[in-house]
């Protein structure tokens, strides 16, 4: 008997393998139907009005019955099915609906758990495709949680096979056969089983710097919806300790409770924002699999999104005078549009020290590394800036003057410091231009600079206002693809402008192209 390591004959041909077995289809988790209260709730109004108008609770019951049978009988019609690197959808109760999406065309696969999915273990998974608008991709409401995170695998598996195959089919690769006569056989010939790359840590933040993150972010302005709810709660109490209150007390302790009720006011602020920045963003984790960023956060809904490196569009860096001081940013990765929630289209990262911007960039646009030193505009725009801060406050506080005088002319301090918000408005912008990366910066408090690759700009354009001609200055406009603010050069020289707009449509900008442009003079 021939062992099982010796080599078949040569007149003996080799089997072929045997074809992978059909995938099955699967249904959703067995709480799909009951668990999307806010659409049961939808589907039960018209029956509760109905059964509360007629003053019947049995007609209501009525109506639960037949809604939950209706869903659960939608739910066994409703089965999905990975197979041969299409991903298919099938359901419908009297209508039958089939949705397929091929792998290849897969850009974005998400997974969303909020807090009750997350007491049952199980998960939405969104997959999205290059197409936006509704219909675009489709929604697994909901899955067991390994079995989203499975699948979720196996579509980015397919999705690489499926492009590395064509990729290899382009470019007419032919494998050696083995039989040692030169015979090759085609790129797309069964391969290994490829398989998606581990996770690259990108950005992970803690509980203190998300504390950071909030007591320094946007999320301070949760004051602004809390205040009045609170103030309108409080009003309503029947119990109101501020009726007790001696004035005669007042005298002495006035001030004190003046100050201890700032003091509260700011730590109950502060602990606000802090709360509001971990809800929304704890574990997070910001990883690069592959080409592709994957993002994790969330305390109570956890959400898990992913972003090709292909469709980063720019890349917008805060800083503002706080985070300045501190030595910290913030950044938003912006996408081309990959679906009708313009929300999936980008990432942010809350907080990050700015010595790790260069590293952070670097991954996330592969070639742009630190940011570069930037041109400063003209001294004309120097003029502007102080003429749009100056004279719009100068007008307010002459009308506050004239109305309520004398004490109005205090409005007429506040002339100065909008002279100082012009000079910083000045100083913060900057342009430059180099290895294939636009990097415009603008702002005086809250100084924003965002990065773009020419490569992947849509249009541009140059428009300049009657006072901007008169100071022989322009604005450089650069159009991207998806949702999102233009990128802008702003206040820059007529000439400097038209030559920045032909070099990014063109997709020039070597290293040190921009010193014709403005030679020795750099931003601060």
């Amino acid at each position: 008997m021939p062992s099982e390591l010796e080599a078949p004959e040569a007149s003996e041909a080799p089997e072929a393998p045997p074809a992978p077995p059909a995938a099955s289809p699967r249904r959703l988790h067995p709480v799909s139907p009951v668990l999307d209260v806010s659409a049961l709730g939808r589907q039960l109004l018209a029956p509760g009005a109905v059964a509360f108008s007629a003053g019947g609770l049995r007609l209501l019951a009525l109506g639960v019955v037949v809604v939950l049978v209706v869903r659960v009988l939608a739910w066994r019609r409703r089965t999905y099915v990975l197979d041969a690197a299409v991903l298919r959808l099938e359901g419908g109760l009297v209508v039958r609906s089939q949705q397929v999406v091929p792998c290849e065309r897969i850009q974005q696969v998400n997974l969303v758990q909020k807090l009750r999915h997350r007491m049952l273990g199980v998960a939405i998974l969104e997959v999205q495709t290059a197409v936006g608008g509704p219909g675009s991709g489709l929604s697994l409401e909901v899955l067991a949680i390994d079995e989203a995170e499975r699948l979720r695998a196996a579509l980015l598996a397919a999705k690489v096979r499926v492009q590395q195959r064509t990729a290899d089919s382009d470019a007419g690769i032919m494998h050696d056969g083995g039989d040692g006569g030169g015979v090759g056989e085609p790129a797309h010939a069964p391969r290994a089983e490829q398989w998606v790359p581990a996770a690259w840590p990108v950005v992970e933040l803690s509980y203190r710097q998300l504390t950071l993150a909030g007591t320094t972010g946007v999320e301070l302005l949760v004051v602004l919806a809390l205040a009045p709810a609170t103030a309108q709660v409080a009003w309503a109490l029947p119990w109101r300790p501020w009726d007790d209150v001696r004035l005669p007390a007042l005298d002495v302790l006035g001030p004190v409770l003046l100050a201890a009720l700032a003091v509260g006011f700011v730590a109950v602020w502060l602990a606000s924002a802090a709360a509001v920045s971990i809800f929304a963003n704890a574990g997070y984790r910001l990883s690069l699999v592959g080409d592709e960023l994957q993002l994790s956060r969330g305390l109570l809904d956890h959400k898990e999104t992913t972003l090709p490196l292909a469709r980063v569009q720019a890349v917008r860096v805060s800083a503002s005078l706080p985070r300045r001081v501190l030595g910290l940013v913030s950044l938003r990765i912006q996408s081309a549009g990959t679906g009708s929630n313009s929300q999936e289209t980008r990432m942010a990262v809350p907080i990050l020290a700015a010595s790790d911007l260069g590293r952070v960039l670097a991954l996330v646009l592969p070639g742009a590394g630190p940011l570069p030193e930037l041109h400063r505009p003209p001294p004309a725009a120097l003029r502007r800036a102080l003429v749009r801060h100056v004279v719009p406050m100068s007008v307010v506080a002459a009308v506050i003057t004239l109305v309520v005088w004398p004490w109005g002319a205090l409005a007429l301090l506040a002339v100065p410091p909008a002279g100082g918000l012009g000079v910083a408005a000045y100083r913060g912008l900057g342009h430059a231009l180099v290895d294939g990366f636009l990097v415009s910066r603008s702002g005086s408090c809250n100084r924003q600079t965002v990065v773009v690759p020419v490569a992947r700009s849509q249009s541009a354009s140059v428009r300049a206002s009657v006072w901007q001609r008169r100071l022989g200055l322009a604005t450089l406009a650069v159009d991207l693809a998806g949702p999102g603010p233009r990128p802008l050069v702003h206040d820059e020289a007529t000439a400097v402008a038209e030559d920045l707009l032909g070099r990014v449509m063109a997709g020039v900008g070597g290293p040190g192209s921009d010193d014709e442009s403005d030679p020795g003079t750099t931003a601060g």
